[in-house]
């Protein structure tokens, strides 16, 4: 499954259904199992806002990801999946699966970018949470990613209710970061502790809070609004 093919001609498909905007296009893979980010289709405004991201990250990471490629016995694996689109936001869930030469293991870690669609600005989860939810947090490369307070670890924990006793006290002493991002086949906002160690990876599990639950702890209602809407496809 790891090997190497000649760059791939990019050309344009559209993803069928419901979707935000103008529509969702999606270029072939960079190469064979290397996919890039959909784009937003149309010329306003928002689309190109949102496209201009988009753009920068496929750079970052697939740039990345082609260089690790050419190591020996290395691969890299990018799998892009539409997580919800629909009235007001679009947010996708990307797996990165990956060995390069030299690291102790293999290892993974998810993209999950969620855009505004009526701003073009990437969602910043630390503005639509409530502020007793969350810590501090000076520095942030990944608007996806908050630094919650001991309450918003509760709350993590309250709704992951099959967590083993040993992966709660794992959670409890060492995770205060999350990662979130939308998902319409789930029906709400997922969150996953960022941050584990390599060995405990596994007590990771990602949970759903619902529209419900999200309006019962004063979330926008503009996100509790668009969460029955959404649709979610795989390009």
């Amino acid at each position: 499954m790891h090997r190497l093919y000649p760059f791939a001609l990019v050309a344009s498909i559209c993803i069928c259904g419901p979707v935000s905007a103008d529509g969702l296009t999606q270029a072939l893979p960079v190469l064979p199992g290397l996919d890039r980010l959909p784009r937003l289709a149309g010329n306003a405004p928002v689309a190109r806002r949102v496209n201009d991201q988009l753009d920068m990250a496929d750079d970052s990471i697939l740039a990345t990801a082609l260089a690790c490629r050419a190591l020996p016995d290395s691969w890299w694996e990018r799998d892009v999946s539409i997580a919800f689109s629909g009235p007001g936001f679009l947010s996708l869930d990307v797996l990165n699966d990956l060995y390069c030469d030299g690291a102790a293991h293999p290892t993974s870690f998810l993209e999950t970018p969620t855009f505004d669609l009526a701003t073009g600005d990437h969602v910043d989860w630390r503005q639509m949470l409530p502020a007793d939810l969350l810590a501090p947090q000076p520095k942030r490369f990944d608007l996806a990613l908050v630094k919650g307070s001991p309450l918003l670890v509760a709350l993590y924990l309250r709704a992951n209710t099959t967590s083993p006793p040993e992966c709660r006290d794992k959670i409890l002493a060492s995770v205060t970061y999350f990662r979130l991002w939308l998902d319409a086949q789930e029906g709400g906002l997922v969150m996953m502790p960022e941050g584990l160690a390599h060995a405990v990876r596994a007590c990771g599990d990602t949970v759903v809070l619902t529209a419900t639950a999200l309006a019962g702890i004063g979330v926008s209602p503009a996100l509790t609004d668009a969460l029955p809407k959404g649709v979610a496809s795989a390009p």
